[in-house]
């Protein structure tokens, strides 16, 4: 439904248990400041949202260092949908930086 889009339909909880899997719960559920959380469902995205990104890659990368590697005993090639997730976030997100005058963080309800 949603291959090769900037787009993903998750339930909340998907959400959140992803981020709270790659260490991007606040960015996302802070009250005061989660992407998820903005009145009308629109948040600006900036280069600080992007390296917070960034950084949750390069942190999941170390603490499981086996994902998709194909140096990785067969038994730690599992897919691993977490890492798919925030690959996909990266992506986008460094792309809507790239290509876009006015990047945001759309949630629709």
């Amino acid at each position: 439904m949603t291959d090769h889009t900037n787009v993903r339909n998750p339930f909340y909880s998907t959400w959140e248990i992803f981020a709270e899997a790659v260490g991007l719960y606040n960015f996302f559920f802070e009250k005061e400041i989660g992407l998820l959380n903005s009145a009308d469902g629109v948040s600006p995205f900036t280069k600080a949202h992007q390296e917070v990104i960034h950084a949750a890659c390069s942190a999941y990368v170390e603490e499981y260092p086996f994902v998709f590697s194909i140096k990785a005993p067969d038994s730690l090639m599992e897919e691993d949908f977490h890492f798919e997730r925030l690959r996909w976030l990266k992506f986008w997100t460094d792309w809507a930086l790239t290509n876009c005058d006015t990047p945001i963080f759309l949630n629709e309800p």
